[in-house]
C-alpha cells in the first residue's frame, strides 16, 4: 500500500513588491515503501530555470523537472523544501512536510511503474511497466490537456499542440485483477 498525500495550496502566491512572482497550483508527496515522490505544480510569471530540492535528511537535487525520487533509510517526520530559480533572478521557496512510518511498506505487485519518459518540443515519448507483466492488459492514457482518455499498451507517443502544464495520468485494470495507476506534471515551454 502507499500514501498520496495531496496538499492543496490553491492560494500559496509569493510576490516581489506589486508583481506576483510564483503561485503553487498543488504539491503531491507519494510515499511507497520508503521511496518518496515529490510532484508540484508551479505557476510563474518568468520563465522557470531550475528545481532546487531539498530533504531534511540532507538528500538534495537541481532539475530541470518539477519532480523529485528520493528513497528515506530511515521511519520519522521530514520536510522537503523547493526553490524554484525563475529568470531575471527572482526565485520562490515552498516546503511541504511528510511522514515515512513501516505502515507505507508496500506489499502488492500491482504496481504501474514510469521507466521511460522522453519530452522533445511537444512530443512526448512514455513507456509503462506493469509488475507480473501480465497479459491482456489494457493501458489508459490521460495525456491532461482535455482529449479523451486513450487506450493502449504499455508505450506512448503523444503530441501536445500548445505549450503549458500538464497532468499526466497513466492507469491499467486487469478483468478481475489488479489495478494500479500513475502521475506526474509535465511543463512544456
Amino acid at each position: 500500500m502507499f500514501k498520496l498525500i495531496p496538499i492543496a495550496l490553491l492560494a500559496l502566491v509569493y510576490s516581489c513588491g506589486d508583481e506576483q512572482v510564483c503561485e503553487v497550483n498543488h504539491i503531491n508527496v507519494v510515499i511507497d515503501d520508503k521511496k518518496v515522490e515529490v510532484f508540484a505544480s508551479i505557476q510563474a510569471n518568468d520563465e522557470v530555470e531550475q528545481y532546487n530540492w531539498k530533504f531534511s535528511d540532507g538528500f538534495s537535487e537541481a532539475s530541470i523537472n518539477p519532480w523529485v525520487s528520493h528513497t528515506i533509510i530511515q521511519d520519522g517526520n521530514y520536510v522537503v523544501e523547493l526553490q524554484v530559480d525563475l529568470d531575471h533572478g527572482n526565485s520562490c521557496v515552498f516546503t511541504e512536510t511528510f511522514e515515512v512510518d513501516h505502515a507505507t511498506i508496500n506489499t502488492d505487485t500491482c504496481d504501474i511503474n514510469i521507466v521511460k519518459w522522453e519530452l522533445s518540443g511537444l512530443d512526448l515519448e512514455v513507456e509503462v511497466e506493469i509488475d507480473g507483466n501480465p497479459s491482456d492488459v489494457d493501458v489508459y492514457w490521460d495525456f491532461g490537456d482535455g482529449s479523451a482518455k486513450i487506450l493502449g499498451d504499455e508505450e506512448a507517443d503523444y503530441q501536445y499542440l500548445n505549450n503549458g502544464t500538464y497532468n499526466v495520468t497513466i492507469e491499467y485494470a486487469i478483468p478481475y485483477g489488479c489495478s494500479d495507476s500513475t502521475n506526474r506534471i509535465i511543463v512544456i515551454d
